[in-house]
């Protein structure tokens, strides 16, 4: 082996030495990096808790005909949404149109495909079960399975049930065997009828699969209701999906008035703004009986807390004080990610930067699904000036590295 073969070698191994060494000593930044001892909140992390079901598809017998039902879990997760510790963004026809292939071949479910559907989405639960009508009554059978594919709970109903009858029942079931209460005024709008004429369920179970946001599908809800304007359900579901596409909030303030003005759906109730709303004795209704009728009915419900706290000094500009009381519930609800938003944005509007930024920090790792990369972009953005208006110029480099990775830009 020659001498210049071996000086080439050697220098060889030095190079990539050091390069794995500068390698090693090379750290991707976290949240972590983040922290600064002026903050005056503690930072915490999702822990996976709360409650964010998907739902299958329920068996449905009627006579001696059996097929797989979309629209009573559909309709069904509008009941759901009252449970307190919901913190859930998606609704079931949403997923079914975007795994609608997995929909139109499904049969029935199996430990694997709970898993996956719960993994598919950051589901904490997975719901399904069966419904048959006969001429008693409407029964069927509730199962709940967690995330691992372990069926939690299981309750069977005797067909002896309305059809909204048995589905109220079905999520008063599921809060008794997670020990929260239900109040009387709860109970009787779970077991509401949603419609009083059957045949709209028909045509609702015709939307499941049609073509997200199409034509098609906004046909389907205008027929439903034509037969039936007070179908709140349907009309607060149009509007949300409707402003996805059109951007028209004061239209989408309008439907989610109407919805409300037939009975108190939860959707409609936390995304109907009074600021968009053109007709000023709908938006006076909110305020003196919807709003209080709801907080009467689910007093310790946070949804329902903010959205008073909303209405009473303008979305996110709650007192400081108003902020700190909810911030003990923080604590024990770091999954709770729209929480935090709206402390943080009190906080931000306060010039609060000690409790501001952590707080954002803290909804960013909440493991919250939120429905726009939006609403990360505008949290980053805060607390990247809220550590310049510290003079903490590399905590806000180091926030602009965090915020390229998780968004992409």
């Amino acid at each position: 082996m020659s001498r210049g073969f071996l000086i080439v070698l050697v220098l060889s191994l030095i190079v990539q030495s050091s390069v794995v060494g500068a390698t090693a000593v090379k750290r991707r930044v976290t949240f972590d990096d983040l922290e600064c001892d002026w903050f005056e909140v503690e930072l915490t992390k999702g822990d996976g808790g709360g409650f964010f079901p998907v739902f299958l598809p329920f068996s449905q017998t009627t006579g001696n005909k059996t097929s797989n039902s979309l629209a009573f879990p559909f309709l069904l997760s509008f009941r759901f949404d009252w449970v307190p510790d919901n913190i859930c963004t998606r609704h079931p026809f949403f997923i079914y149109k975007r795994d609608r292939r997995f929909f139109e071949k499904y049969k029935k479910p199996s430990k694997d495909i709970v898993v996956s559907y719960a993994r598919s989405w950051g589901a904490s639960h997975v719901i399904g079960g069966s419904i048959f009508q006969t001429g008693a009554g409407w029964g069927g059978k509730l199962e709940v399975y967690n995330r691992a594919g372990m069926m939690i709970l299981r309750k069977k109903y005797e067909p002896k049930l309305s059809y909204f009858d048995l589905m109220g029942r079905m999520v008063i079931d599921w809060m008794a065997f997670r020990k929260q209460e239900v109040s009387e005024g709860l109970k009787k709008e779970l077991i509401r009828p949603m419609t009083t004429d059957m045949k709209t369920i028909k045509f609702l179970e015709t939307a499941a699969l049609a073509p997200e946001r199409s034509k098609e599908e906004w046909l389907i809800y205008e027929r439903i209701l034509d037969i039936d304007p007070d179908f709140a359900e349907v009309r607060a579901w149009r509007a949300n999906q409707m402003r996805w596409q059109d951007q028209d909030d004061k239209k989408a303030a309008l439907e989610r008035a109407i919805a409300l003005e037939s009975h108190l759906v939860f959707i409609a109730l936390k995304e109907f703004n009074p600021r968009n709303c053109p007709d000023n004795e709908l938006v006076e209704m909110f305020s003196k009986e919807w709003l209080p009728a709801a907080i009467s009915m689910a007093p310790d419900n946070i949804v329902i807390v903010a959205r008073k706290l909303n209405n009473d000094y303008g979305w996110g500009r709650w007192p400081v004080e108003k902020a700190d009381d909810l911030l003990d519930i923080a604590y024990k609800r770091p999954y709770d990610g729209s929480l935090l938003w709206y402390l943080g944005c009190c906080y931000d509007e306060a010039g609060m930067y000690e409790k501001s930024i952590p707080v954002y920090i803290n909804a960013l790792r909440s493991g919250y699904l939120w429905g726009s990369s939006q609403m990360q972009k505008r949290m980053f953005d805060r607390i990247i000036e809220g550590f310049e208006k510290k003079g903490e110029k590399e905590k806000a480099d180091i926030a602009r590295k965090l915020k390229k990775r998780y968004l992409r830009y």
